[in-house]
């Protein structure tokens, strides 16, 4: 293995410091308390080498008790918490127990981005992960600025550079090594190649400021600006959840690798999220959380008059037995079926096409979204516009999204009142 004054020297030859923006690139585990769901994402290194930033969709297993877990390499992890985080903008700050060694890159504001100027997306995207010695592996894509924009005011720059599951919370780099943008959000849908979204270093140099932490902003003429190498402390290493002492470093080894398994294979699918504007088209989204990037969506439909978002989730019957009926949503899930030993919405024992345990709804406060799945019923649970939802896969639904259970005759509405 290089030390990192090996991996500087190499990279010093280089006109594009690749090897210093990798090793500025660390790999995020998050283990839920709940479940046996470890999701995986990317982050960049900050600070003095004691803090990461990442997505706050990364880590937001952290919220309900979940363990986090920075991976520099194969060799050298540590436990992590969460310092601060911003729904609002995506973004959280980690802190590391110890100081992760690799680097720490500068950062490069708005202004000193231009238009189709070159980046550097880096991260950890799980289907790339082949074999175990590639888990610990940045992998890199390459690609302009195509525009930049504002998505519910968090400005924001579309990309071509590849992103995908895994890539939520990595570097966006500029040809000299500054951090121009964390990687965040891709557009996912049929026809649709290309468009990928991080969001400008401007978002988060200020709360970094507020917290106290140091970082490095680029200068004009970029030449000094590589990442810069920070050793590491003792690692920490431990996986997320287990309660025992630290494994030594072969068992370590090890345990990285299953962990980082465990998250390619159960976490949760990519995340589509629905961004809408009033009076504007539907789109759909997918943020780039790890996981095996099987999470569906739909085209847009025709968009109907609803009524202004509020806080409460509502669950609305259209239709069939539950005509009229409203169900106020709680943090609990919401099983819909014939048994009523396993489900809260009870359907009679007469009504064949439903499954026992046909589908379950529920709402997701952080995301401010509906979640629906469905359990691998016979006759199948649909969105509104007829797509047939897979078993056992998440999709998301926005405010005043429509699915039904079998036949249009067992029809929902979701909403927020």
């Amino acid at each position: 293995m290089l030390f990192v004054a090996e991996i500087f020297s190499a990279a010093s030859a280089l006109a594009v410091p690749i090897e210093a923006m990798k090793a500025s690139t660390v790999r995020i585990l998050c283990r839920s308390a709940f479940s046996s769901g470890i999701y995986s994402g990317s982050g960049v290194i900050v600070g003095n080498g004691e803090h990461v930033v990442t997505n706050n969709h990364v880590i937001e297993c952290a919220d309900n008790g979940g363990n986090v877990i920075v991976i520099q390499n194969k060799e050298n992890s540590f436990q992590a918490s969460v310092l601060w985080k911003s729904e609002a903008k995506d973004l959280a700050v980690l802190r590391i127990d110890g100081t992760i060694g690799g680097a720490v890159p500068a950062f490069a504001t708005s202004e000193m981005v231009g238009d189709a100027e070159t980046v550097y997306a880096m991260g950890f995207p799980g289907a790339a992960d082949l074999n175990r010695e590639t888990l610990f592996y940045v992998k890199t894509t390459k690609g302009i600025i195509s525009s930049r924009t504002t998505i519910n005011g968090l400005r924001i720059y579309q990309t071509d550079a590849a992103i995908n599951s895994g890539n939520s919370g990595g570097p966006l780099f500029n040809e000299s090594g500054q951090v121009v943008g964390i990687n965040f959000l891709k557009a996912s849908s049929s026809g649709i190649e290309g468009i990928g979204y991080a969001i400008q270093a401007d978002e988060l140099l200020p709360e970094l400021a507020r917290l106290g932490i140091s970082y490095r902003k680029a200068s004009s003429d970029g030449k000094s600006d590589a990442p810069v190498a920070v050793a590491p402390s003792a690692p920490s290493t431990h996986i997320p959840g287990n309660k025992t002492e630290p494994p030594t470093d072969g068992q370590a080894s090890s345990l990285l690798y299953l962990a980082i398994i465990i998250a390619i294979a159960v976490s949760a699918v990519a995340i589509f999220v629905t961004l809408t504007k009033r009076g504007g088209e539907m789109a759909q989204w997918t943020r780039t959380r790890g996981g095996n990037g099987t999470s569906q969506h739909s085209p847009p439909t025709p968009r109907e008059k609803l009524p202004p978002l509020g806080n409460q989730p509502l669950l609305l019957g259209l239709s069939g037995t539950f005509a009229g009926n409203e169900v106020r949503m709680g943090p609990d899930p919401i099983a819909i079926g014939r048994d009523p030993k396993r489900c809260q919405l009870v359907y009679p024992a007469d009504v064949n096409d439903i499954g026992r345990l046909h589908c379950v709804v529920r709402f997701d406060p952080i995301r401010t979204a509906f979640i629906l799945e469905d359990r691998n019923s016979t006759n199948g649970t649909f969105l509104g516009n007829g797509v047939r939802l897979v078993p056992g896969r998440e999709f998301q639904i926005a405010h005043g999204g429509k699915f039904y259970l079998a036949h249009t005759r067992n029809m929902f509405k979701v909403m927020l009142v």
